[in-house]
């Protein structure tokens, strides 16, 4: 990535890895892009979007439908590339049993897996989104190619035939296992950083996806348990990129539906700030870093996980309260120390709307992100 792109990933004690620029950047100026090993549409988003590079279908009516499934579509470059049918594989068999109709061939198994993973809020809701339960599935497709030593199949870049295209990075399964959060940590110490409903939630959701993993990507259920922590602490939103550019600078609260959700883990390397000198948004699933502000040469790049211009994430205090319960980390970025002097992020019992009281700093030892 540091060779085509002006940044460079550094690693900092108590702080985990960060991206800094190797040079001085312009506001406006790209230090990004990325395919993404994974990538799973919103479900409101899988009859116009197409499942593979996420694109809009130009024609929803003449997409090409899964004839299995008879959900997810296909624009017509993605129907005839190599790959695509057996990277929608898995999740296929997970879209039968989470959105196919009643009576299916995935009725009996959903409400076996419905059963069997009632602590999960996914699980629980069957009208809830299904995209990080179907990241989970594909992952582990990826996963079980690169263990068999098959060659990777090729990720969403729609410029890859192009050769005056800018250059995309392309990430790979050792990268996924670089992501681990806290690897000093066993798994039942990461979650116990975490708060119980997180928790609860991500042990019913990797219960489920253990269930819906094709046979051939089957694995122990602590190794569907990390994937599943590794998503949950590194995915990023499929953000579209006008409602994105439309937010940054303003005084205006924004909001948008999100398209899906990805694993990007060269983008999962840039540090949150609540006043971060990048922005980012998905081009056809390909993640796009851009500076936001002139950036000198060493200085940390960093990005907003969350839309911190909205309105309701104008108060210190419920940004890192939102960080702590999305991300599981407390932040210390220049604004919240400059909003909230002496004080600490919140503990995971405290709730959104936490009272005012004041407490001691202390060391953030929380899982973060990468």
């Amino acid at each position: 990535v540091a060779m085509a792109f002006p940044l460079t990933v550094f690693e900092q004690a108590g702080k985990g890895r960060g991206c800094a620029s190797t040079r001085d950047l312009s506001a406006g100026e790209v230090v990004l892009r990325c395919a993404p090993i994974a990538v799973a549409l919103d479900d409101k988003e899988l009859s116009r979007r197409c499942s593979r590079c996420t694109g809009v279908l130009a024609d929803p009516v003449e997409a090409t439908i899964c004839p299995s499934c008879k959900i997810a579509h296909f624009c017509a470059r993605c129907a005839e590339e190599d790959g695509t049918a057996e990277d929608h594989e898995g999740e296929c068999w997970a879209l039968t049993v989470l959105r196919g109709g009643k009576g299916g061939k995935g009725q009996e198994f959903r409400d076996r897996l419905l059963a069997q993973t009632a602590g999960s809020t996914a699980a629980g809701q069957p009208e809830s989104s299904t995209a990080m339960t179907r990241l989970a599935v594909r992952l582990l497709a990826v996963r079980t190619r690169h263990l068999r030593k098959l060659e990777p199949l090729p990720l969403v870049d729609p410029t890859a035939d192009d050769p005056e295209a800018p250059p995309v990075a392309h990430d790979v399964w050792p990268d996924v296992e670089e992501l681990d959060p806290q690897s000093s940590l066993n798994l039942d110490e990461v979650l116990a950083r975490l708060p119980e409903d997180i928790a609860q939630d991500i042990l019913g959701g990797s219960n489920m996806v253990a269930l819906l993993a094709p046979t051939m990507s089957r694995c122990h259920r602590n190794e569907v348990l990390r994937l599943v922590l590794r998503i949950r602490l590194n995915s990023m939103a499929l953000l579209p990129e006008e409602r994105v550019r439309e937010a940054t600078g303003s005084a205006e609260s924004f909001s948008w539906q999100d398209l899906g959700t990805g694993l990007y883990p060269s983008g999962a390397m840039f540090n949150h700030s609540c006043e971060p000198n990048c922005l980012w948004y998905m081009d056809r699933g390909v993640l796009v870093v851009e500076t936001t502000a002139p950036v000198k040469e060493g200085a940390e790049l960093s990005i907003a996980y969350l839309p911190v211009a909205r309105s309701c994430d104008a108060d210190a205090r419920g940004r890192r309260q939102r960080l702590f319960r999305e991300f599981g980390f407390q932040c210390l970025c220049p604004r919240c120390e400059r909003e909230l002097p002496n004080q600490v992020a919140v503990s995971a019992s405290v709730p959104v709307d936490a009272s005012d009281a004041e407490v001691e700093v202390v060391e953030d030892d929380r899982p973060r992100r990468a």
